[in-house]
């Protein structure tokens, strides 16, 4: 799992790799550990949830989910997700939440798009600095994922192949700031903003954001410099709307 951990995210700092004896014991103690496995054993993928309460209800909190390079083609990420809402469902829980980094397209397309998550909290550099050559020298900002595992929309997602539809009109029509260049290959994705009575906004998520950030230090730190302002200058309180994510 160490290894996984250090091939998944290329962490060099042991201090961010979680130790295997938390793994260990959080999987004995209602937390939820699995793994996806090749013919010949080897682990290719796998994800990781540790026990949580909100709001006074028992919750589940989804740490990391890993998935090997040559794997994450093949739709690996998606099974592990829907195993782990199984198990937590036959655990009588119905809400798993996560972090991610909204400025990562190919994860906002699962996150929104295949597995029908909500968003109603934006953290600024929650994690603060790590290793990992994802995170170099970017505050950790990160969208807090809802993901109410018996909710109607998430049944629709979960059944409809990856395949976006969006049911409310205000989405739909909604204009889109800073419209970004369109890549040649990759899901597009947007996010939006609003309430009952107002007026709702998207904006868009880069396609090609990571792999930026892994070959260019002056990118890296021109991101992180324009990242924080631009998420921020959204309304801060999570009580006043929700997140909703538009595809193409």
């Amino acid at each position: 799992m160490a290894d996984l951990e250090k091939d998944v995210w290329g962490y060099t700092d042991a201090e961010d790799v979680v130790p295997p004896p938390v793994l260990i014991v959080s999987a004995k103690r209602g937390g939820i550990l699995l793994g996806a496995f090749d013919e010949a054993g080897a682990m290719k993928g796998f994800v990781y949830s540790i026990p949580a309460v909100k709001d006074g209800r028992l919750t589940q909190w989804s740490h990391m989910l890993g998935v090997t390079r040559g794997a994450r083609e093949a739709g690996l990420g998606l099974r592990l997700k829907l195993a782990q809402r199984a198990r937590a469902m036959e655990m009588g829980i119905d809400l798993i939440e996560w972090t991610y980094d909204p400025l990562q397209a190919l994860n906002a397309h699962l996150n929104f798009t295949k597995l029908g998550v909500v968003v109603e909290e934006y953290e600024e550099n929650i994690y603060g600095v790590s290793s990992s050559p994802l995170h170099s020298g970017s505050p950790t900002d990160r969208f807090v994922a809802e993901w109410r595992l018996t909710a109607p929309h998430v049944v629709r997602r979960i059944g409809g192949n990856g395949v976006g539809i969006v049911r409310d009109a205000s989405v739909a029509a909604a204009p889109l700031v800073n419209a970004s260049r369109q890549a040649a290959t990759g899901p597009s994705t947007s996010f939006c903003r609003g309430r009952r009575g107002a007026a709702t906004t998207c904006w868009p998520s880069p396609r090609t954001f990571r792999a930026g950030r892994r070959s260019s230090p002056a990118r890296r730190r021109r991101s992180s410099n324009l990242r924080g302002p631009r998420l921020s200058s959204t309304p801060p309180s999570a009580s006043a709307g929700s997140w909703a994510r538009r595809g193409r």
